[in-house]
């Protein structure tokens, strides 16, 4: 093991943390857009001032990686809107002091869409002896992306 560290230890390399340097904010939301634009099938062009505004405001305990998470769970309750609002980020944050919500959308729809999602997916995997590339292709989803809604949706 001392082998290996002092082979990887040749060149140290001493990154700031996110909330030294928000100039990279726009270009780390953008890599995190397209990156789960690609995974999940959508076309989410940005981000809103507000919410801009919110990163620019919150000290990102989590470095990157949580600026990543957040991204990736805003667009997870996204339908077809193309721009991430400050209602498409999670609860947490929402609730950080740093954003006061206007008028929120009814649970009432989003529980439904869970749940005709996770019964248009049932219906396929059923239709198609379980084989989820088949499925996928019904879907007119990615393999990756109809096992990351599987996960998500607990099949």
């Amino acid at each position: 093991r001392k082998v290996l560290y002092s082979r990887l230890g040749v060149v140290t390399l001493l990154i700031p943390p996110l909330r030294d340097r928000l100039e990279d904010l726009p270009l780390l939301t953008r890599h995190f857009i397209q990156k789960y634009n690609t995974l999940f099938q959508m076309n989410v062009r940005g981000i809103t001032p507000e919410v801009l505004t919110f990163f620019h405001s919150y000290r990102w305990p989590g470095n990157i990686r949580e600026l990543e998470h957040i991204i990736e769970a805003a667009m997870n309750v996204m339908l077809d809107e193309d721009m991430i609002e400050l209602r498409h980020l999670p609860m947490q944050y929402r609730q950080s002091g740093h954003y006061t919500p206007a008028a929120e959308k009814s649970p009432l729809l989003k529980d439904r869409l869970f749940e005709y999602e996770k019964q248009c997916i049932l219906e396929a995997l059923e239709a198609n002896g379980s084989n989820i590339s088949k499925a996928a292709e019904q879907l007119g989803l990615s393999r990756q992306s109809l096992q990351y809604r599987m996960k998500r949706l607990g099949i």
